[in-house]
Parts: structure tokens; C-alpha cells; sequence
């Protein structure tokens, strides 16, 4: 289960993963990205 899960206007979901190493933007697609790179 995510940590936080944020919703906004446009219906972006942000799930962070457990040890915040990475999050799903999920906007139709799915794509990982590493917020600390």
C-alpha cells in the first residue's frame, strides 16, 4: 500500500512507494520515476 496518495484537479494520482524510493504517476500510463536522480 502507498505512503501518501494525492489527487488533484486533473485526476494525477501520486503514489509513493513505501521506502519513498520511487513514484508512479498515473495518468492515463503508468511511469516510474526516481525523484532523487
Amino acid at each position: 500500500m502507498p505512503d501518501k496518495v494525492f489527487l488533484d484537479t486533473n485526476i494525477i494520482i501520486y503514489y509513493y512507494s513505501e521506502d519513498m524510493q520511487h513514484h508512479q504517476l498515473i495518468d492515463g500510463s503508468l511511469r516510474i520515476i526516481n525523484p532523487f536522480v
